[in-house]
């Protein structure tokens, strides 16, 4: 019988639980986000963060910036930020690169950089003290080198916390998807802890489902590429763990690949909820460092 996760309920679990802890906590936790408004998803998920931010009495403020600002102010405000000691930690909601593309069309400007340079230009002087998601570049670097970071990107915490209660040391793990936001620290974790992991991104994807044996192979599959359906139930073996963490409609087909599973996460409901409360844990947690 397939077991469908459950992340609402396991998100609000998760924040009692922080609750609880903050109402004895001694400090003060500031969270300011920058966050480009016109990227209609950013704009969503940061309005969802500070509304659970609110409700744990955590104060958490938005700074909206634009694909065309200025990149050194930019980087001189997360710096401005890191500088100022009342700020516990600083957030660079990712936008969709799509739309990064799309801006510049339509306002009828050519950008000075490609998008990966861009965030990469951001990233590169977020403080890993203050880096509440775990996307700074130093702490990329130490994910990859197989060091200890304070901090998982929430998504990454989010997608651990759906799985605590299974051993994956001997399972057959594949990772879809190389984004700093989940497939690549992921996978560089679990590499870490020993595990049998595989990364492919989407090309490796399509070779792969060419062969008779298609994904049957694995034991587990995270799949975070954000393209609809792009796995179906044909493709896998029985009793998997499948971890969707496609964005907004999953990359899992539901219907058929759920009877395939032992365990799955749905869209909506899954990893999902889970990540915001994350965000506000990896918050907690540097600000308990930032005492010591």
């Amino acid at each position: 019988m397939t077991v469908i996760f459950n992340g609402k309920a396991l998100a609000a679990r998760k924040t009692a639980a922080l609750k609880t802890e903050l109402e004895h906590f001694v400090g003060k936790i500031k969270i300011v986000t920058l966050s480009v408004i016109t990227d209609e998803m950013s704009e969503f998920y940061s309005q969802k963060k500070k509304a659970l931010a609110a409700e744990l009495g955590i104060d958490y403020q938005i700074e909206h910036i634009h694909f065309d600002d200025n990149v050194q102010i930019l980087r001189r405000r997360i710096q401005e930020l890191n500088a100022d000691e009342t700020v516990t930690g600083i957030m660079l909601q990712k936008p969709h690169r799509r739309n990064y593309g799309d801006f510049f069309v339509q306002a009828k400007k050519s950008p000075t950089q490609t998008y990966d340079v861009w965030w990469h230009s951001l990233t590169e002087v977020l403080p890993l003290a203050k880096d509440v998601d775990g996307l700074s570049v130093t702490a990329a670097a130490r994910l990859a080198a197989g060091e200890s970071v304070s901090v998982l990107p929430a998504t990454v915490r989010a997608i651990l916390a759906s799985v605590e209660n299974f051993d994956l040391t001997d399972k057959n793990i594949l990772v879809l998807g190389r984004s700093d936001l989940a497939g690549l620290p992921l996978t560089n974790y679990w590499r870490h802890l020993g595990y049998q992991v595989t990364n492919w991104g989407k090309k490796e994807l399509q070779m792969q489902l060419t062969k008779s044996e298609k994904l049957k192979n694995f034991q587990v599959i995270v799949s975070a590429t954000g393209a609809a359906s792009l796995i179906t139930g044909d493709m896998l073996a029985k009793e998997m763990i499948l971890l969707d963490v496609g964005e907004p409609r999953g990359d899992f087909e539901f219907s058929s690949c759920s009877p395939q599973a032992a365990f799955i996460t749905p869209v909506p409901g899954g990893i999902g909820p889970l990540t915001v409360i994350s965000l506000l844990e990896n918050a907690f947690t540097l600000a308990q460092l930032a005492l010591v």
